[in-house]
């Protein structure tokens, strides 16, 4: 059994004083005590503050961690999409597992406990495995010639917690698009309207329409 205490909560959405959290060896939580001198309680851990529930990251590229730094900022959307391109191959396998060790470590200092996490290989699923996030893997399709899932679908069979998304309306054909999306998959988690490259795109400008335009 553990206690932990702070002059602020947040339970239910609401912000509350002077509560005390009991957690079973599980981290479960089993009971909640309102008191009005946690300061003087013993065997309880008091922090500064406000407790909040576990935070939970809803799209995350952990294993992209390794390009923090890497791209410069204010290129605008295709500028940004040009870069990774360029840039991704320039990494070991070991430069990548480190750079997602650390990321992974810093979500769960951070307090997040768990992400549906976006993927383009299992090089770092067994980081995610061992981790104390839980991590919920999608792995992504897209590339304008892709004509198949079959790959995303096997490695997605390997692992528990794993399934298969289309990264975005405009990065896939729509024949593809709707086979995907018509499966009936858990989880589906689509780039979307994200930026005004992407608005612009739709009516036709803007610097993604016109590399679209330029790549026929």
């Amino acid at each position: 059994m553990r206690k932990i205490a702070s002059h602020y909560a947040l339970i239910d959405g609401e912000l509350v004083r002077n509560r005390v959290i009991e957690l079973d060896d599980n981290g479960v939580i089993t009971n909640i005590i309102e008191s009005s001198n946690i300061d003087a309680m013993a065997s309880v851990e008091f922090y500064p503050g406000i407790l909040i529930p576990g935070m939970i990251n809803a799209h995350c590229h952990l294993e992209l961690s390794y390009l923090r730094g890497a791209i410069a900022e204010a290129t605008g959307f295709a500028g940004f999409a040009r870069e990774i391109g360029r840039v991704r191959g320039n990494y070991t396998d070991e430069e990548r597992l480190h750079a997602a060790s650390v990321a992974d470590s810093e979500m769960w200092h951070e307090g997040v406990e768990a992400v549906l996490d976006i993927a383009n290989d299992d090089l770092i699923m067994h980081i995610k495995e061992r981790s104390k996030v839980e991590y919920h893997t999608l792995f992504e399709v897209f590339g304008l010639m892709a004509q198949s899932c079959d790959t995303q679908r096997t490695m997605a069979a390997k692992y528990s917690h794993a399934d298969i998304t289309t990264h975005s309306t405009y990065s896939l054909q729509d024949g593809i698009f709707r086979d995907i999306a018509s499966k009936g998959t858990e989880s589906l988690s689509v780039h979307l309207l994200e930026s005004e490259d992407e608005i612009a795109l739709y009516n036709k400008k803007g610097s993604l329409w016109e590399w679209y335009s330029r790549m026929g």
